[in-house]
């Protein structure tokens, strides 16, 4: 019987060792590259009041969305509002959260995304 026990108590810990390193590696990929130069691909929602636009946005994965610098090229962005894009920027953490400077951006057209399938 303690033999029994034994193997059970084992098996959990094993278990609740693989557990806590799948969940770091979920939390890893979710973290930004800070300050790096990254390639990024989401979906790009456009805020505007009127013609004016207030704010872009880039959701990456369904848990982050992340907010894109005004600038020249983060304005290219507003051309594909709620179309899937690459973009090559720094992420910078702000007070208000995570904000995207975009060097170069890129619609990822649909059939190069069947293509990969």
């Amino acid at each position: 019987m303690k033999q029994t026990t034994r193997r059970l108590v084992a098996g959990a810990l094993v278990l609740c060792v693989a557990m806590a390193g799948v969940t770091r590696a979920d939390e890893a990929k979710k973290e930004h590259k800070i300050n790096q130069e990254t390639t990024y691909t989401g979906i790009v929602a456009v805020i505007k009041d009127g013609a004016t636009v207030k704010d872009i946005t880039l959701t990456i994965d369904k848990d982050t969305i992340d907010h894109v610098k005004l600038n020249e090229n983060g304005l290219k962005l507003k051309d594909f509002d709620g179309k899937k894009v690459k973009v090559l920027g720094v992420m910078r953490k702000t007070d208000n959260g995570p904000l995207l400077t975009v060097r170069e951006c890129s619609e990822v057209k649909a059939e190069a995304a069947e293509k990969r399938k």
